[in-house]
């Protein structure tokens, strides 16, 4: 398995699908997305259009605890346990936002709904699943102007769409590496945001020059393993 860096609890949510047949040992490579010789943590991080992104604590955490070694399923455990070695305490922002979903459940789904979404949808004007900023879906397919339902239009998103940050959305936009499009599902017309041809390659991915100095390749081609070569292997009893 090919696996870009992120906190430990999440690489070893990854790792179990390489245990999932008997006593076979996999192995995971993990990149390291680098840019301006820096890593890139997105989205595992905090972004300042001056500063530009740093890595969160655990993602830090993270790459100075992990080694090039045989992982068992305890030595994960205790991987995970040092790197959230001093606790975890709600921020009033998480908080807040559990107390927006509960508000949400009573007045949608117990009473009648003021706000229609969609099922799959991971947050609304009022919370959110993840707390990382908004991401819009751009496409690198420009998309026909008639769906017949919503499934038909979620394959195509599956399978043309990119999410990126609404910064980047906008800086695209204003430069004219993306544009906007407008498609109708059924009886429902929804807009859509659309890359230029020359913005997009399937070798290369997508590129927005949101600093409009430096183009940002967001599939990170300058991603290397750590430590050159990193494989973890993991056995489960």
């Amino acid at each position: 398995m090919i696996s870009e860096i992120c906190p430990i609890d999440r690489l070893v949510q990854r790792v179990g699908r390489l245990a999932r047949f008997g006593e076979n040992i996999g192995e995971l490579e993990i990149l390291v997305p680098m840019k301006d010789g820096k890593i890139y943590p997105a989205p595992y991080g905090s972004f300042s259009r001056h500063t530009g992104w740093s890595p969160s604590p655990a993602l830090q955490r993270t790459l100075e605890e992990i080694q090039t070694r045989t992982y068992s399923a305890s030595d994960f455990v205790s991987l995970v346990n040092s790197v959230y070695s001093e606790g975890f305490t709600f921020s009033s922002r998480a908080i807040n936002n559990a107390r927006k979903l509960e508000e949400h459940f009573v007045t949608n789904w117990l009473i009648l709904p003021a706000e229609e979404i969609e099922e799959d949808a991971e947050e609304t004007t009022h919370w959110k699943a993840r707390d990382i900023d908004a991401q819009i879906t751009v496409f690198v397919q420009t998309p026909e102007g008639y769906f017949k339902n919503y499934m038909e239009f979620q394959e195509f998103r599956n399978e043309y769409g990119v999410p990126i940050q609404y910064y980047l959305v906008e800086a695209g936009i204003k430069n004219g590496s993306l544009s906007i499009h407008n498609v109708a599902i059924r009886d429902d017309e929804r807009t859509t945001v659309v890359a230029n041809p020359a913005a997009y390659s399937f070798e290369e991915g997508l590129q927005i020059d949101y600093n409009f100095r430096k183009p940002v390749l967001l599939n990170y081609p300058q991603a290397k393993p750590l430590s050159n070569q990193l494989r973890l292997r993991s056995r489960f009893a």
